[in-house]
């Protein structure tokens, strides 16, 4: 039994003790529907006064590089890239964690026609509730944030600094590292 609770934190903790001096950047895919009803996706790399910098290559390089005017956005949808397999993992681990320790509490059955011991209860909590955290990890990971604009100058100013932030060269002083330069 402590081995398993041992196991277990050791597994929690691997994660933070990884590339903490490191500052990662967040890239956040983007759909821009344009005030033409065409659409397009890419990475979001710069948001400016005059509008957005898309990245549609996907590769961060500078031959995909597409700018759209603030007047020619009708809708932004913005997401973190990889956000549904990070919530689908988080519920999983949370999920097989839970099941695993209930099923370890409730202990072994009597014995009887069908009984089970406190540690296939835990292997079949834990894959039952590990499943169960999975598809709703992945459901809260889909979620994504809406700007409409409708090629409306004075609603992107409005979403303007709240669109900064997803900038991928956006650091965590609130500056914007390609202005540094």
């Amino acid at each position: 039994m402590t081995k398993f609770f041992l196991l277990l934190i050791l597994l929690l903790n691997i994660s933070f003790t990884y590339g903490q001096e490191q500052q990662k950047l967040n890239i956040y895919k983007v759909v821009v529907k344009k005030m033409d009803g065409t659409r397009v996706r890419g990475y979001l790399v710069k948001v400016d006064d005059d509008g957005v910098t898309i990245d549609t290559s996907k590769r961060l390089e500078k031959v995909g590089l597409v700018v759209i005017a603030a007047a020619d956005i009708a809708k932004i949808k913005l997401s973190r890239k990889g956000a549904v397999t990070r919530g689908a993992l988080r519920g999983l681990a949370a999920g097989g964690a839970l099941g695993a320790i209930a099923g370890y509490i409730d202990g072994d059955d009597n014995s009887g026609f069908i009984s089970f011991t406190k540690e296939e209860k835990a292997v079949v909590l834990g894959t039952f509730f590990g499943l169960c955290g999975t598809v709703i990890g992945a459901i809260i990971g889909t979620n994504r944030k809406h700007f409409h604009i409708y090629g409306f100058i004075d609603e992107f100013r409005k979403y303007y600094p709240e669109l900064q932030q997803y900038d991928l060269f956006h650091d965590q002083t609130g500056e914007n590292m390609l202005d540094k330069n």
